[in-house]
């Protein structure tokens, strides 16, 4: 007899869903797998190396350091050898406030620059420290500032292609964005005046040591100003003139200097939030004489050529506009030795150096 066949559909159905289960078990090994390795990368510290230049008057790097973990608590400073991102940060003082640039660098060498102008250094620190922390972790994994910032300004254009993130916003709107700079020799900070600007100004003061009293002078002067580029200089030209009657034996001599002096100045420095220092070295020539008055008689006189030191502190006002303060020391290369009329002994002998202090204000034309 011979057997009808048998039904083997269970059977293979049974086979079927074991296979089915298994593979449905190793897929969701891997989906999981995968997920942890994302959370972890994405909980991954970023390790950073910073330079950090800026004003005496902001932040130091530790606070810059805060501002960043108080951001994103991934940020770290990078351990020497290792593989970090990097960021260079300076700040430099404007006329009307500060500049602030930020150079980045990834892993493998992709860089970018930003640049921004604000009135306080610390806003513009803040800003920065955005800027990094965005660039660096993310934008999804940085909280707002922690401090309030000042009302939103008007909108801006988002700025030119130099800053090719994907996904970053435009920095806060408190401190609106310049156009672009170029990022500039890593052996130069940024400039903040790559040229030569003419100026103008005029002083009243007075001087030592140039007649028996102090002698009321003025001064005016025509100069160039250059900041940043790596030079930090300026020339200024003038003439000058000082005048002062003294009461001698009898007589009234009137002692007067009329001369030309140079001033090259090769380097500034900040001091104070808003004064800048500039020491300056001086030439000075003209014609010193006294005269008895009225009349003019019993006149003499020499050429007058000194030489010596000048600082200049200058405070930015407004649109161009600065005020200025000089205090000079001078040697004089021909010293005077006037002898009134009949007399043996000397009216007036310079001194071996003589002092001088002006005040007054100019323009700048950038």
């Amino acid at each position: 007899m011979i057997s009808p066949p048998k039904n083997r559909s269970g059977s293979f159905l049974r086979r079927t869903r074991g296979q089915l289960a298994s593979a449905a078990l190793v897929l969701a090994s891997m989906l999981s797998a995968a997920e942890s390795r994302a959370d972890d990368a994405q909980d991954a510290p970023v390790p950073i190396q910073l330079q950090y230049h800026v004003l005496p008057t902001c932040p130091d790097e530790a606070a810059f350091l805060t501002e960043l973990r108080a951001r994103s608590e991934r940020i770290r400073r990078a351990n020497a050898g290792e593989a970090a991102y990097s960021a260079s940060v300076t700040v430099q003082e404007r006329r009307l406030g500060v500049a602030g640039d930020v150079e980045v660098r990834d892993v493998d060498g992709r860089a970018a620059h930003r640049h921004l102008d604000g009135q306080r250094c610390l806003e513009v620190v803040r800003a920065l420290a955005l800027v990094i922390a965005l660039d660096a972790v993310g934008a999804a994994s940085v909280p707002p500032s922690p401090t309030p910032e000042p009302p939103p300004a008007p909108p801006t254009p988002p700025p030119a292609p130099s800053w090719p993130r994907a996904g970053l916003p435009p920095p806060p709107s408190s401190v609106p964005p310049s156009p672009p700079a170029p990022p500039p020799p890593s052996a130069a900070p940024p400039s903040l005046n790559r040229r030569w600007a003419p100026m103008a100004m005029a002083q009243g003061g007075a001087r030592v040591g140039v007649a028996p009293s102090v002698m009321p002078s003025g001064s005016v002067a025509l100069g160039v100003d250059r900041e940043g580029a790596g030079l930090d200089a300026s020339i200024v030209v003038g003439v000058s003139y000082s005048s002062v009657d003294v009461a001698g034996a009898g007589d009234t001599v009137a002692f007067r200097l009329a001369s030309a002096f140079v001033d090259g100045c090769a380097a500034r420095a900040p001091f104070g939030p808003r004064v800048v220092l500039m020491p300056c070295a001086r030439l000075e020539g003209g014609y010193h004489f006294a005269e008895v008055v009225p009349g003019a008689f019993g006149t003499a006189g020499h050429p007058w050529f000194a030489g010596g030191l000048v600082a200049w502190l200058r405070v930015p006002i407004a649109a161009g506009f600065f005020g200025s303060l000089a205090i000079g020391a001078e040697v004089p290369f021909t010293p005077a030795d006037f002898k009134e009329q009949g007399a043996k002994s000397s009216l007036f002998t310079s001194p071996p150096v003589t002092g001088s202090i002006n005040l007054g204000g100019g323009v700048s034309f950038p």
